[in-house]
């Protein structure tokens, strides 16, 4: 991904902002020392993997990256269903270990004007998720507003911090897209450099938060995709033809 891809040119614009006369300084030993590889390339990603029915992977990109996470469906997705959707474990060392890391359930009992809902309770928060237009889905993460949006030309939900136009993760699909089966990918996620990034928690709030726009879209009867090797994306809905 290059990086004019992350930022919009309206942010560009030199009369939005205001400027101090006098800019802080930093110290030499702890001058950050970021280059533009540091944003336009992925400080880590997964390929997201339909096991079967109930189980889905994220595996990650880098042998580096000993950990992969399970997303594991304890009820059907049926509309209206109280109990927990979906258990996320995270399986690390090659196996060795498993634990729960989080619990995500849709919920339908929201005040109105009803409007789709999911709560994410991931370690010792819970991160409530909404959708005002039924594709882009908000969350508060640490205290900030974050929101996954889905985008076109390549089918991908972008993650986005409110009133900001980088992008801090982004998640492609593949040309199965939610139809994948048999191990084949759903999509690949790339998460860049961020605050929200850079630790575990972080990246395990930004894959959990992801799997509810994915797995709404999956209970609405819509998959998407991209044709392979291009960025021509693809949307269709329960009982549409290609």
């Amino acid at each position: 991904m290059q990086v004019q891809q992350r930022f919009d040119s309206v942010d560009l614009d030199p009369n939005r902002f205001v400027f101090d006369e006098e800019l802080p300084s930093y110290e030499p030993r702890t001058a950050p020392e970021y280059g533009i590889d540091d944003y336009e390339r992925p400080l880590v990603s997964f390929h997201l993997q339909q096991v079967h029915s109930k189980l889905q992977v994220f595996v990650p990109t880098e042998s580096s990256t000993s950990c992969t996470y399970q997303v594991l469906s304890r009820s059907s997705l049926r509309l209206f269903s109280k109990r927990p959707n979906m258990e996320v474990i995270l399986e690390d060392n090659g196996g060795a270990s498993q634990h729960s890391i989080a619990a995500i359930a849709f919920d339908n009992d929201g005040p109105l004007p009803w409007r789709p809902r999911a709560n994410v309770a991931h370690g010792h928060d819970t991160y409530s998720m909404e959708s005002w237009n039924f594709s882009d889905w908000s969350v508060v993460i640490r205290d900030i507003g974050y929101r996954w949006r889905l985008e076109g030309n390549p089918m991908s939900l972008a993650l986005i911090e409110d009133g900001c136009s980088i992008v801090i993760a982004r998640f492609t699909y593949s040309s199965r897209g939610t139809t994948a089966k048999c191990g084949a990918d759903i999509g690949k996620i790339a998460i860049f450099r961020d605050q929200l990034s850079q630790d575990r928690d972080g990246i395990e709030s930004i894959l959990c938060s992801l799997m509810v726009p994915i797995m709404h879209f999956k209970k609405m009867g819509k998959n998407y995709w991209n044709e392979a090797g291009t960025e021509q994306g693809h949307g269709r809905g329960r009982g549409e033809s290609h």
